[in-house]
């Protein structure tokens, strides 16, 4: 017996292209031609929302990455809660790396032209910073004399605030230092804080000299790193890495770290 298989071939239409489908899509979408225009501007809305936020998104992310290193004033920054030791010293200068310091902590100053005192974060500085950016002052050539130990910088609207000028005192801790003009803008200043409490810079030296460090005072410590290109960036935070986990298991805290 022998069977036989007989496949009939039928010929099939485009969907648009069947006067079918259009002639009931005008049946049922004409008495809803309200709904049906509220559904498609609502869809297009959000569209058009999702991709301006993701655009959005995108653009301030790149902006960052293109001023991150101006934002923190160098290219790696190593932040703890206690002081670092020659070790770090050491491996940083092993790497051939510009290397700047700051130490802040919060404290009560005062403006000895009035008598008032005010909250302020202290911060002594050390080295060439920034790496990256510019620090403003007004005179010019506030920070090199800030340098030598005798003199201090304040926040312009701290100055302001106080009516203090070039060559007014100020006490910080128990030591007077000469104010030697006002820091118009410098990386990683303003913001709330600045509002809260505005800074008051000295050198690392002389915030050593005020007595205000002492056993249980809270002082954040940084070192602004630059390298030569982003190879030797990556090369020296592993380096940073093992070290901080190694330094970092005494009481007092350990350090941490930070990268543009």
């Amino acid at each position: 017996m022998i069977e036989y298989i007989i496949k009939l071939k039928r010929k099939t239409k485009n969907v648009f292209q069947d006067p079918w489908v259009w002639k009931m899509a005008w049946r049922d979408g004409r008495h809803n031609f309200s709904r049906l225009f509220l559904f498609m501007a609502a869809l297009v809305t959000g569209i058009a929302a999702v991709v301006a936020i993701s655009s959005l998104n995108y653009s301030l992310q790149d902006e960052l990455d293109r001023n991150a290193k101006e934002l923190l004033g160098a290219d790696l920054v190593i932040n703890g809660n206690k002081k670092f030791d020659t070790a770090w010293t050491n491996l940083l200068n092993k790497s051939n790396a510009g290397i700047a310091k700051d130490a802040d902590m919060a404290s009560m100053v005062m403006f000895m032209n009035t008598r008032n005192s005010r909250l302020v974060k202290v911060t002594g500085l050390e080295g060439p910073f920034p790496f990256y950016g510019q620090m403003v002052t007004k005179p010019g050539d506030a920070y090199l004399k800030t340098q030598t130990g005798n003199y201090v910088m304040l926040d312009e609207s701290l100055a302001t605030q106080y009516e203090v000028s070039s060559n007014d005192s100020i006490k910080v801790g128990n030591k007077i230092f000469i104010v030697s003009g006002v820091v118009t803008k410098i990386p990683g200043g303003g913001g709330l804080t600045s509002t809260l409490a505005p800074a008051v810079y000295v050198s690392m030296t002389a915030l050593d000299s005020t007595g205000l460090i002492q056993f249980g005072s809270r002082v954040g410590y940084s070192i602004y790193v630059k390298t030569q290109s982003e190879k030797e960036t990556e090369n020296l935070i592993e380096k940073v890495k093992p070290m901080a986990k190694r330094l970092g298991t005494s009481e007092s805290g350990s350090p941490f770290f930070s990268v543009t």
